[in-house]
């Protein structure tokens, strides 16, 4: 399966949010796939699509914690 997102681009992503003095997070998941929570597969609509469910509580957990700072 290739790459959605090459290295190079998430270093160029990085630098150009540092340009901008953006306050920004990357959150990486190791062997999750683009779609983790599962979203496509039941009708196998995406070849990415893959349940990981570490990745998918994990990235849940995140999300709460941003919406409690952002939203107070």
């Amino acid at each position: 399966m290739p790459t959605l997102a090459p290295f190079e681009h998430l270093a160029a992503f990085r630098d150009e949010m540092r340009s901008a003095g953006a306050n920004w997070e990357l959150d990486i998941y190791g062997d999750a796939r683009h779609s983790f929570t599962g979203e496509g597969i039941v009708n196998k609509t995406s070849p990415e699509a893959v349940l990981h469910p570490q990745s998918e509580s994990r990235s849940w957990r995140a999300t709460l914690e941003f919406l409690a700072e952002v939203l107070g």
